[in-house]
């Protein structure tokens, strides 16, 4: 019965996926983190679905199961009144000007630029503003990024436009997709 149970745990395990954590300033660098059994993989389908996530930076090398969803907390994000969290974790504040464009990153070969959108809140000195389209210029290309306007906003559902050199990309929408 005790073998037998052994075996039966090995090849559950078996069937989950892990992640590598491979960045060497990282504490669980180069191990090998398996998915609990409840979430053996690290991406779904359905946003209710709950994925395996690890944490390569904490002090325990284990895996949990969350939902999916945003992350404003890792490095190359951008949310709220936005905020910008560089590669080396560096956390830069912005406070633009509603409808207004600016170039956040500038550089002889890739820049990024920003629209922004928003409202003065009354009584307030300052627009309360977010990011409503990033544009990417790299070699001769051009990327933009947009959040669509809707009628009610949801924000189960990924409202987004992308486009390549002037030609719109054509993404389903669908919940918390992945592509």
């Amino acid at each position: 019965m005790l073998i037998f149970l052994a075996v039966t745990l090995c090849f559950l395990r078996a069937k989950s996926q892990g992640v590598y954590c491979s960045n060497p300033y990282e504490r669980c660098f180069q191990k090998y983190i398996l998915c609990p059994q409840e979430c053996p993989t690290t991406g779904a389908a359905n946003s209710m679905n709950r994925v395996c996530y690890v944490d390569c930076s904490k002090p325990l090398c284990n895996s949990e199961c969350r939902r999916l969803g945003p992350n404003c907390y890792k490095p190359g994000s951008a949310c709220h009144d936005p905020r910008f969290i560089g590669g080396d974790g560096i956390v830069f504040y912005f406070h633009g000007k509603s409808n207004e464009h600016f170039s956040l990153v500038s550089d002889p070969d890739f820049q990024i630029n920003a629209r922004f959108t928003g409202h003065r809140p009354v009584g307030r000195s300052r627009d309360f503003t977010w990011i409503q389209a990033l544009g990417f210029l790299f070699n001769s290309h051009k990327l933009s990024l947009e959040a669509t306007k809707v009628a009610t906003w949801d924000s189960g559902i990924d409202h987004l436009r992308f486009s390549f050199n002037g030609q719109e990309l054509v993404i389903p929408e669908e919940t918390l997709s992945t592509w």
